[in-house]
This record gives structure tokens, sequence and C-alpha cells, in this order.
């Protein structure tokens, strides 16, 4: 597990989950976040603590027992080409899909399938690079699309939303990830990034995502009549 203190995440709400508590509070949903990074159930835990947290992933070998046991259930998976049935249809009240496309050929379709998960009336977040991400100075922990080796594919947000719409769910809001703490945090990390810099020749990528725009994002809800 990623130590909390070295962890922004922990200090400040990550928008995924920002957005989820805005529309949930404090009352029981069940959650399928897909791509469980370390703390990914921890994070969760600690700012939708009255979620499920389901998690589905192609591998469970970076979590740790304790991660594990805070999910009801875990999903091992193959999203490009593994069936989706033991997922059950029309189940969980809210998907989360954060920086996950990027690593996959064809991700359209199984964000596609994945719609079918939510219940009547659940929401989905999905997260990944923008195009603008291609032109962004390379830096530690990521900034420019290619500073990631498994990063394989740029998904516009447009082709995103789409593919949401195609199957039942209308856009909520759609665009450029940016959240106004985090764009100070880049501000302010303008001493680290020059140190960075002095160092090892790039930036940090710490900060710099919300100010520089490298993530877009769509959030949307399934039609209760789906």
């Amino acid at each position: 597990m990623v130590c909390p203190r070295m962890n922004v995440n922990y200090y400040i709400a990550p928008p995924r989950y920002k957005r989820l508590r805005k529309t949930f509070g404090d009352r029981t949903f069940k959650l399928l976040d897909i791509g469980t990074v370390g703390d990914s159930p921890t994070l969760a835990k600690r700012w939708l603590p009255n979620c499920r947290y389901f998690g589905l992933d192609i591998t469970d070998a970076h979590l740790t027992i304790g991660e594990k046991d805070k999910m009801e259930d875990l999903f091992l998976v193959n999203l490009e080409s593994d069936s989706l049935d033991r997922v059950p249809d029309d189940f969980f009240d809210a998907i989360v899909m954060s920086h996950v496309l990027e690593h996959l050929i064809d991700g359209l379709p199984a964000l596609a399938r994945l719609s079918r998960k939510l219940v009547p009336g659940g929401y989905i977040y999905v997260e990944f690079p923008s195009v603008r991400s291609l032109n962004l100075p390379e830096a530690r922990h990521t900034l420019n699309f290619s500073d990631d080796a498994t990063h394989i594919r740029i998904y516009d947000v447009r082709d995103v939303a789409n593919t949401l719409m195609d199957n039942g769910i209308r856009i909520i809001r759609a665009g450029r990830r940016r959240e106004w703490l985090r764009l100070f945090l880049g501000v302010f990390s303008f001493p680290l990034q020059i140190l960075t810099y002095f160092k090892e020749g790039r930036l940090h990528g710490v900060g710099m995502w919300d100010l520089l725009g490298f993530a877009d994002f769509v959030y949307a809800r399934k039609s209760a009549a789906h």
C-alpha cells in the first residue's frame, strides 16, 4: 500500500470520489472500481465510507491482504479478452474507470460492456489522458502521455461520451479535468519542479495534471428506464 503521507489523494479527494460523494452523500451504494491500483480500496473507503467496494482488475498481485479485506468482491478479468459474465448486470450504483482506457487497445467496446453492469439510474465516471497530454513535458510520475510505457492508445472525450450515450447513458459533465485545490497545488509545486528539473532534467508530475490539462473525464448517468 502507498504510504498516505506520500499520496496527495489521501489529503485531497480524487475527482472521481469527489463527484460520487456529492451524488450519494452518506447513502450506502455499490461501487465497482475498474483497475484497483495499490491503495484504491483504502482511498475509496476514506472518501466514500459507506460504499460497498467491488474491484475489477487483470491481477491481484499488487493488492495487500489489508486492501483485499476492504473489498466485497474482486473480479479478475481481462477486459479485452475475457467474458464479463461473472460480473452481474444491473447491479452497481456507480462505476469508476479512472486511467484504465489508455492501457487498452480497444477500450470502447469494454466500456460499452461495463455499462450493462450499472443499475438503471446508476452513475459512471471515466477519466483518461487528454489529447493535450501528448504535447506536455516529460515528468516523473507521468505528465506526458508517453512517460508511461504501458500507455498504448489515446482516447478522445467525444468518443467516450458517444460510447456511453449509445448505451443509454446520459452525460452530466465532460471535458478537461481541473479541480481548484489541485490547480493551487500545481502553482505551489514550482520549487519541487525546479529541484527535480535540475536533478533529473525533467519536471515532477505532482500537482501538474490539473494545471497543464493532463486528463479528460466523463461523468454520466444511466437512464432509469434503460
